[in-house]
């Protein structure tokens, strides 16, 4: 039975492989998942071909975006989103349920992006990944939000920042809150204008134990090729423990690429690759 789903899967995908699929590849600790999402009818009902840890799911999604624009004599778009959610099965008779929401805003004084994704297994499985950014420029200030959430079942990654840019200063002070620790810091050299990037240190606490420490930080723009990628690296060094977190994401407001690492004295404490094309 496996075997003859397979090859179905496979003359399917082999007929559709020039339908310009989206291809996404998710890999959380020890569970990945690569997926083919097919565009059927005027992009909005596809077929989605999926491996789930080696697992053949084959289904259905439905797919929505919208576009709102300025009202007088110039149309500028200020917002715009899209929508997904879809159903998948298995050839045991397991199936998934998906959805994601993506709204963006381009209207001042507050931009915003936010992305988010949640996966619902029959087994009673769960995976979810959402990433929220957003900014507001007030004349001499910047203060913006980012927030990186990544969950299932048995672990979790949680990274975000609270910044807050006096152009007078030509500093950021920052708050940072992950899954375990929290850390304020204040910028040794901010590297924008905008405030985002820089690096400095300060103090922080881990939460579980509220042991107070030492913090470190790095938010860096990294450019391979025509692709932006923002690095953000911070650290927490307590009294008896040393806690890690590396983020690498693409900047703008597609989805592409994410990497998160969670470290705890140079142990792997979560992990999860996503790329998506």
């Amino acid at each position: 039975m496996k075997k003859t789903f397979m090859i179905g899967l496979f003359i399917i995908f082999s007929v559709l492989i020039y339908a310009a699929p989206t291809v996404r590849f998710t890999l959380q600790d020890a569970f990945w998942s690569t997926e083919f999402e097919l565009p059927l009818f005027f992009d909005s009902v596809g077929l989605n071909i999926s491996l789930f840890s080696g697992n053949p799911y084959l289904g259905v999604y439905y797919h929505d975006s919208w576009e709102e624009y300025s009202t007088g004599f110039f149309k500028i778009k200020v917002k715009d989103g899209n929508l997904f959610f879809g159903i998948i099965a298995s050839d045991t008779g397991d199936f998934c349920a998906y959805g994601r929401l993506v709204s963006n805003s381009y209207k001042a004084p507050l931009f915003s992006h936010s992305y988010n994704e949640v996966y619902l297994f029959s087994n009673g499985g769960y995976r979810s990944y959402s990433r929220v950014n957003l900014r507001m420029p007030i004349g001499a200030f910047n203060t913006g939000v980012r927030v990186i959430n990544r969950s299932d079942n048995n672990s979790k990654f949680w990274d975000s920042e609270l910044y807050f840019f006096a152009k007078d200063f030509s500093r950021s002070f920052r708050l940072f809150l992950t899954e375990s620790w929290v850390q304020l810091t204040l910028d040794i050299e901010t590297i924008d204008s905008l405030g985002e990037l820089g690096y400095g240190a300060g103090i922080g606490a881990s939460i579980a134990e509220f042991s107070p420490g030492i913090a470190l930080y790095l938010n860096r723009l990294v450019k391979i090729g025509t692709t932006n990628l923002t690095v953000s690296a911070k650290m927490f060094i307590g009294l008896d423990e040393v806690k890690t977190h590396l983020l690498v994401s693409n900047l703008g407001n597609r989805e592409l690429f994410a990497l998160g690492i969670g470290l705890n004295n140079l142990d792997v404490v979560t992990m999860f690759v996503r790329f998506i094309y």
